[in-house]
């Protein structure tokens, strides 16, 4: 979460960042297995380019244990 908050305090890194990730993501919905966090292992099917911290294990780490 650290590494994260550093990303998105420098607006030009967050958004390269992105960029990047949006391209290499298809489009529409795949089934994908989360990289971390509290579900990660789980497969959910997600838009990767607007649905990018679920599959990364970066969305609301507070909620992930009433999930899984």
């Amino acid at each position: 979460m650290h590494v994260k908050r550093a990303v998105y305090r420098s607006p030009r890194l967050a958004r390269l960042i992105r960029r990047g990730l949006n391209r290499a993501a298809p489009q529409g919905s795949a089934e994908v297995t989360v990289a971390a966090g509290g579900l990660a292992g789980m497969r959910l099917s997600l838009d990767l380019q607007s649905e990018k911290e679920y599959w990364l294990g970066t969305y609301e780490p507070e909620l992930q244990p009433a999930i899984g």
